[in-house]
């Protein structure tokens, strides 16, 4: 089971490795006539933010509610009945 540290590393290092990318395609862009510019990977940073925030939060929660939990598959949801 992964812990906070590992997601947070996680993160870190592929923010790291998407920046690096990012300058590796401008860079190494054939057609220089028509550069790459920053605005270019503006939705895969969205989708990043989304992998690195929302994703890897709610799989940071599910961790530890279920580090809690005993080794249950049911659970009862069925209402109470009217008073």
């Amino acid at each position: 089971m992964a812990d906070k540290e590992t997601y947070d590393r996680y993160a870190i290092e592929m923010a790291q490795r998407f920046a690096a990318f990012v300058t590796w395609a401008k860079e190494n862009w054939p057609d220089q006539n028509f550069p790459l510019l920053d605005s270019d990977f503006d939705n895969s940073r969205k989708e990043i933010r989304l992998l690195l925030g929302e994703r890897l939060e709610s799989c940071q929660q599910d961790a530890s509610s279920n580090a809690g939990q005993d080794a249950t598959q049911y659970i009862d949801v069925t209402p109470s009945p009217w008073p």
